[in-house]
Order: structure tokens, then sequence, then C-alpha cells
């Protein structure tokens, strides 16, 4: 919902970004941190290969361009990656919030895209990233902690094609783990 010539800071367009999806505040980023979205993608493309990854490409910086591509493998990386920084994992997990214009003169409220954060109240969530393309279908990268211990579940392309189904089938891939796995003491 960004309009023309509206001013916001990086924060607040990283909140409607990484809360409610805001493919525009994507876009925005983009163009201001690195005076292209060509060179922001090339140094997307640069960060996926200094992290070591072989099967991700980036074409767009909101993820719509279905030339994209990663593996579920890759973008747990990429998650753990960018769980490390605190703003991203502070913003990631909001459930909701209002961000407004350098001038308070427009205001966006945002509520997190991510189900597990918002209507399951998923325990120990620490959000993530949705996505939703017609040829990628519903996906998610999610990520819970729980007693110092953290799980990344990915969920791409759903059988199911609702906007709870990314999340329904990544709560399923976490509680499977938390019952599941081990960790050496």
């Amino acid at each position: 919902g960004l309009r023309p010539g509206e001013k916001m800071t990086v924060r607040d367009l990283l909140a409607g970004l990484l809360i409610t999806s805001g493919n525009d505040a994507a876009e925005a980023l983009a163009e201001a941190s690195s005076g292209s979205v060509e060179n922001f993608v090339a140094a997307m493309n640069a960060f996926a290969t200094d992290l070591g990854l072989e099967q991700t490409k980036f074409f767009d910086p909101a993820g719509l361009n279905d030339l994209g591509h990663s593996t579920a493998f890759e973008l747990s990386i990429i998650a753990r990656a960018v769980l490390l920084d605190p703003v991203i994992s502070q913003l990631v997990r909001t459930a909701e919030s209002t961000v407004w214009s350098t001038d308070q003169r427009v205001r966006h409220d945002l509520k997190n895209s991510n189900r597990l954060i918002t209507d399951y109240n998923y325990l120990g969530a620490l959000g993530l990233k949705t996505g939703f393309t017609p040829d990628a279908g519903h996906s998610l990268v999610a990520a819970a902690q729980r007693d110092g211990r953290r799980l990344i579940a990915v969920v791409l392309h759903t059988d199911a094609d609702t906007i709870t189904a990314s999340a329904e089938q990544a709560r399923v891939l976490l509680d499977w783990g938390w019952a599941n796995l081990t960790w050496p003491k």
C-alpha cells in the first residue's frame, strides 16, 4: 500500500516487507539501498553464493519472478543466517504493527501473513516468511524455538490451495521435530 512519493524509514519498510509480505516495500528497499532493483538482486545472489548455496538464484527482490529457484535445504540455510540479525528476527515474529510515513500522514496497519504467528499462535514461533505465486503455490519458511533449541521447517508448493495450507504443513513438520529429534546434552 505504499503511495507514490511516500517516504518511510528503512526499518518501517522492512516491517512492511517482513510482517505483511509487502512486495512494494521489497522494491523500494532494493532501489534505495542499491541504486536499482538489478543491483539489489545481484547482491542477493552474491549473499547466496557466500553461504555456499548452489541451487538458489534470485531474479527479483520480492520472489514474484518464478524464474527464481531454491531448495528447501538451501532456504533453511538462508533462514538460519537471517535469524542472526536482531532487527529481522524481531520483525518476522511480530503479529501486528502500525508504521507511518516519515511525515506522519500515511498509516500502514500490518498483520503478519505467517499464520503460525497469528491464527495458530504456535508455541515458540519465530516467524520467517510466507510466499505465493500461481506457479510456486503457497510456501512458508518457518522457525520455532523451545528450550534453547531451534527448528526450521520449509514448505514449498503445498498440495492444498488455501491460505492456511503452508502453515498447517509447517506445524506438522515442527511438531514432528519436537516429538522425534534429540540433541546432545
